[in-house]
């Protein structure tokens, strides 16, 4: 696979070199490449030759992956369709297109059910069950407050509630879809 990298910065094309030893990465040329990892602060480059161009941002800028990526992220990224939501369970926290989201152990519990459903609802009892033991509607409501102002800062709607199913992810953010 060739990856082309679009930055000045030579320090960060090093470390993406270092990081991505078993491919082709070369200084981005203008020429076709597989994958294109641009810098935020870079203009647009080949999204009309129809090359998938994934962002990276040391300030979090919007719509790119924050860097540091976890070891081994940047890999998983251009490989395929990565999912907007991610767990990272050495830390219990989430990866949230790139930013990194500290979890209660409640919340991680909370948020890796929904996840691994696939975006399919979870009943209220079951979240019970699993992440509660006890408590039942009350504290589910108060942690699914806490994870939709941890996920949802920007205005976007990840988490789906239904009175007769329960609560869901959005299948675009497990997916990699576009949002």
């Amino acid at each position: 696979m060739r990856i082309a990298v679009c930055t000045k910065n030579k320090y960060l094309l090093r470390l993406i070199e270092l990081e991505l030893s078993e491919h082709e990465v070369c200084e981005f040329d203008g020429k076709d490449a597989d994958v294109i990892l641009a810098d935020a602060d870079s203009p647009d480059v080949a999204e009309d030759r129809g090359i998938r161009v994934i962002r990276l941002s040391a300030k979090g800028a919007e719509g790119a992956f924050r860097l540091p990526l976890p070891r081994g992220e940047l890999g998983r990224l251009i490989i395929s369709p990565e999912p907007h939501i991610r767990l990272l369970p050495n830390d219990r926290s989430a990866l949230l297109d790139g930013k990194r989201i500290r979890l209660t152990l409640q919340e991680y519990k909370l948020l890796e059910i929904l996840i691994n459903d696939g975006g399919e609802y979870v009943t209220r009892e079951r979240i019970t069950e699993e992440v509660f033991e006890t408590g039942g509607d009350s504290l589910i409501n108060v942690y699914i407050h806490y994870l939709r102002k941890k996920l949802e800062s920007d205005g976007r709607k990840i988490i789906y509630s239904s009175r007769k199913h329960g609560y869901k992810i959005d299948e675009k953010y497990i997916r990699g879809e576009k949002c």
